[in-house]
């Protein structure tokens, strides 16, 4: 079966999302409409981890993780505000939070759009198949340009998450930055 591609433009009946084993959202960062929408998705379809880039490489697995991830200085943490919004979302939720950016980019080969893009979508597909290897249900929330559909010289090719993921649901903004 091919992805699912929806646009969240308010009509989606996220009760049809709760079999799903991954599921995609690209968000505007900090945008609190996209993460009221991420909330949503999480009370409905109760993943049983929530993968987000925002949260740097940080591991909240428990309570007494995401209290103490509270209480870093804003920064001192990889996306600053970004970040701290995220820690403040997992607070709400038993539900554990994983950061899977690739933070250290000391051995990407070049600096420009393109490469760390590809670099960093090489790395969050190895961090997202290990937590959908099982039969687990995960909600993956990410910056929507990173659900691009086309190629552009800026960013390089399409999405390779589409390949890697292609039975997984993706929900897109419906302002993105690029198709």
């Amino acid at each position: 079966m091919d992805h699912l591609l929806l646009v969240n433009d308010g009509s989606i009946d996220l009760s049809n999302l709760i079999k799903e084993n991954i599921i995609f959202f690209g968000e505007r960062h900090i945008n609190s409409s996209d993460t009221n929408f991420v909330r949503k998705i999480i009370e409905t379809v109760e993943p049983d981890y929530v993968l987000v880039e925002g949260l740097g490489d940080l591991t909240l697995l428990k309570k007494s993780d995401k209290i103490k991830a509270s209480k870093l200085e804003e920064d001192s943490l990889y996306y600053g505000k970004l970040t701290k919004w995220w820690i403040d979302v997992s607070l709400e939720y038993d539900t554990p939070f994983i950061g899977f950016e690739l933070v250290d980019r000391s051995n990407v080969d070049g600096d420009d759009w393109a490469t760390t893009f590809k670099a960093r979508e090489e790395h969050w597909i190895k961090i997202i198949k290990k937590y959908t290897s099982s039969k687990n249900y995960v909600l993956v929330v990410c910056g929507d340009t990173h659900l691009r559909t086309i190629s552009c010289k800026a960013l390089g090719q399409a999405s390779p998450l589409y390949k890697a993921f292609p039975k997984a649901t993706f929900i897109r903004t419906p302002e993105p930055e690029i198709e």
